[in-house]
């Protein structure tokens, strides 16, 4: 986060970035989501072989990638898919 917040970056009604300890707070506030038709047809695959698994977004429409996940989710009785870095 400190080398992202030293590259002076331009956000819309903030200015430039700086480093701040509420970064993700900014990010989150000033999030759009892209609605161009040539990213929903993104295709998102869930990979999953030998107990290891990848998530493969493109340019997906992160609202449709939720909903997905929520859905697949709910089939296997998760509340969330397991994240490991």
């Amino acid at each position: 986060m400190e080398q992202l917040g030293k590259q002076k970056k331009f956000i819309p009604k903030q200015g430039l970035l700086g480093v701040t300890p509420s970064l993700d707070n900014l990010v989150r506030a000033q999030f759009i989501e892209d609605q161009a038709k040539p990213n929903g047809s993104s295709i998102a695959v869930l990979a999953e072989y030998g107990g290891k698994s990848a998530l493969l977004l493109g340019d997906a429409h992160p609202a449709v990638v939720a909903a997905s996940i929520r859905r697949l989710c709910a089939e296997r009785g998760v509340e969330r898919l397991k994240w490991t870095p």
